[in-house]
């Protein structure tokens, strides 16, 4: 059994909208990557797949969104520090 083209096509996109996640660095970037990723979210998991294929891309969608929190929280500490260490 091959790779759809469909598949393919939303695991290119998802190491795509994983390129922006991983270079964000402000939470303006953070939040373009999330409206990017529920693009992504949107035209994937709303098509005609197989279930087999639905499970693959829930699987992806999750790992998202724990590097996305893990992100955030990065970014959140970040900010603080720099003001702890300004002042």
């Amino acid at each position: 059994m091959g790779v759809s083209i469909n598949m393919k096509s939303a695991l290119n996109d998802y190491k795509w909208v994983v390129r922006i996640l991983n270079s964000s660095e402000t939470k303006e970037h953070l939040e373009c990557t999330e409206k990017c990723f529920n693009l992504w979210d949107n035209k994937y998991l709303s098509s005609e797949i197989t279930v087999l294929e639905k499970r693959f891309l829930r699987r992806l969608r999750n790992s998202f969104w724990s590097s996305y929190h893990q992100k955030r929280i990065f970014i959140i500490f970040k900010k603080k520090l720099i003001s702890v260490v300004k002042n």
